[in-house]
């Protein structure tokens, strides 16, 4: 039973952070996704008057994702 209570060590700290750092971009993405839906597009006309181009949300993406 002790044998398989073995630590992982292939997980170094490099890899650690790696997954964090993309785990963080997933929320800059879902939010990307969510800006070019018809319920948010027809939101955006709606109450605003014209469509959501999201490029602001996009930029926050790309660069999330450059810089990970």
């Amino acid at each position: 039973l002790e044998a398989m209570a073995v630590e992982d060590t292939s997980t170094t700290p490099a890899k650690t952070q790696k997954a964090k750092a993309s785990w963080m971009c997933m929320h800059e993405l879902d939010e990307v996704f969510y800006c070019v839906t018809p319920g948010h597009q027809f939101d955006s006309l709606y109450r605003g008057g014209d469509f959501d181009d999201c490029k602001d949300l996009a930029v926050r993406m790309w660069r999330c994702l450059r810089g990970r």
